[in-house]
């Protein structure tokens, strides 16, 4: 059986830490076996001095997630124990102020345990802690028939305990629909029809364990089920969104140098992405040898496109990603005379809602 671990705790005199510039806070000394209790939603104010460390306890009032949260101007690690076991730890910079969050799942009554000292037990300064409770509005939501209803509003959820589902419903409108997870809970999307039939799934699509299902749909209702993969429990938000399907461009089908489309030098071209996944391809014939800039730039700010450039052989030859401006694609390269071809896509992620770009070809 594993012996549990022995802390040892400094407690520093008041004339020590006056030197190093950091007032003793009234609630020292505390200890793993001495905690400051934290009350629900209220904010406590403290100070780390050197190899500082900072005790609390929660006890959760009700089932849900708990939310430990800080606010200083120096790099915090925070530590929660359930039991004698620590089960998270954040030592991440979580915003650009350097505090930390924890989210949790926690049961009624359960008595929990937050550590926090500065990082490497050399940053001090003073903080605020606050230790809280989120509750899931949507529970209980476990089957297709206590389905949760919701629009196209973001929608927050827990998977908790472990093995937990939650089930939505929507009423879906012609067109594509996308939906998609954000948050730190690696969760598993499926998508179903009025009968329960499974229509798609999806993982990691999203990446960071976020799922993504886009699809064409005909109105009607359908149901949504997140779960957690295998063991996973926490936070996640679900999105939905509808658009309009877009329209094809002038130059589809374009999606292989097969059927590339001509494009010449001194011309613009605008086009459309269907999607984040789409590739279009375009042939350009150079006759004089000399120097071409070629450019792939998005319509609305952000947009990420980016550019590979082939030859006859379809060899490749140059690529861009961040060349021109607002993250467009911009490349400069001699060219002999003789055949190209060009590949624009985007970078960006489901959803974006404009996908219109400009390619164009200029001799410099």
């Amino acid at each position: 059986m594993k012996k549990p671990a022995v802390f040892f705790v400094m407690v520093l005199s008041a004339a020590a830490l006056f030197a190093q510039g950091i007032r003793p806070d009234t609630l020292e000394p505390d200890s793993r076996v001495r905690r400051v209790p934290a009350q629900h939603e209220n904010w406590i104010t403290r100070t780390i001095h050197e190899k500082d460390e900072d005790w609390f306890s929660y006890t959760a009032p009700a089932d849900g997630v708990l939310a430990a949260e800080t606010e200083g101007d120096f790099d915090m690690v925070m530590e929660l124990f359930d039991g004698v076991s620590r089960v998270e730890v954040n030592d991440d910079i979580s915003d650009e102020n350097t505090n930390s969050k924890l989210l949790y799942p926690v049961e009624a009554g359960g008595v929990y345990t937050v550590l926090l000292y500065g990082y490497g037990h050399a940053e001090t300064g003073a903080y605020r802690i606050r230790v809280r409770l989120e509750q899931d509005p949507t529970e209980p939501n476990n089957t297709l028939a206590q389905a949760f209803p919701v629009k196209t509003e973001a929608v927050t959820g827990y998977i908790y305990p472990s093995g937990d589902e939650d089930w939505y419903v929507i009423t879906v409108q012609n067109g594509a629909q996308l939906i998609y997870t954000t948050g730190n809970a690696d969760v598993i999307l499926a998508l179903y029809d009025q009968s329960g039939t499974l229509l798609a799934s999806d993982d990691d699509s999203r990446g960071g364990g976020n799922a993504l299902i886009k699809r064409d749909m005909p109105a009607g209702t359908c149901y949504i089920k997140v779960a957690g993969y295998e063991t996973e429990t926490g936070r996640y938000d679900l999105h939905i969104l509808y658009r309009k399907p877009i329209p094809a461009d002038p130059y589809e089908n374009d999606g292989a140098p097969e059927t590339a489309k001509a494009i010449q030098a001194g011309v613009s071209q605008q086009r459309t992405f269907s999607s984040s996944d789409d590739e279009d391809w375009a042939l350009l014939r150079v006759t004089h040898a000399g120097n071409y800039e070629i450019s792939a730039a998005g319509f609305v700010q952000n947009q990420d496109t980016y550019l590979e450039i082939f030859d006859e052989a379809k060899e490749e030859i140059a690529s861009d990603d961040d060349g021109g401006e607002n993250f467009g694609a911009s490349i400069t390269l001699y060219l002999e005379p003789g055949i190209y071809y060009i590949k624009a896509t985007t970078l960006n992620p489901e959803p974006l809602l404009n996908y219109n770009y400009t390619l164009s070809v200029q001799s410099r």
